[in-house]
């Protein structure tokens, strides 16, 4: 092996968290005392089957809830909302809000399966909180949640 393909995999490693790494390992013990099943490919198959489901759950509801003029009433609060995802709108100010939004769903499909789940989750239990009336403003209750999960 090559020195630059090592490196490349200890920096991919590095950024796996530890549990993660041992659910691999313990997969691939499991998949070489068994040949009939590939366990590995099965966990994996799964998982992104998860992270399509929750993308597309996601990303078809980012629309309705940033259209919706009772959860954001202005650009600002789009932009601010981008913000907190740490996503730039550059010239907010000049563009409309259909603009905006779709920046925003762009940028929102870019994200790793962690973003995307801890997005979804949040999303879900703020329209839980809106359906049940336990809310009166969207983006301020949007704002303190985010500011708990930094």
């Amino acid at each position: 092996m090559n020195n630059k393909f090592i490196i490349k995999l200890v920096d991919l490693l590095l950024k796996i968290d530890k549990s993660s790494l041992e659910k691999l390992k313990i997969l691939l013990i499991e998949d070489s005392n068994n040949k009939k099943t590939n366990v590995v490919k099965k966990h994996y198959r799964i998982k992104s089957s998860k992270i399509n489901k929750d993308k597309k759950e996601l990303i078809g509801n980012l629309p309705i809830i940033l259209m919706n003029l009772d959860y954001f009433k202005t650009n600002q609060q789009l932009a601010k909302f981008a913000e907190s995802l740490n996503l730039k709108i550059t010239n907010w100010q000049k563009r409309s809000r259909d603009e905006i939004i779709g920046r925003i769903i762009i940028e929102v499909s870019k994200f790793d399966y962690d973003r995307i789940y801890k997005l979804n989750s949040i999303l879900n239990k703020l329209l839980g909180k809106v359906e049940s009336g336990k809310m009166n403003d969207f983006f301020l209750e949007w704002d303190s949640v985010i500011k708990q999960i930094k």
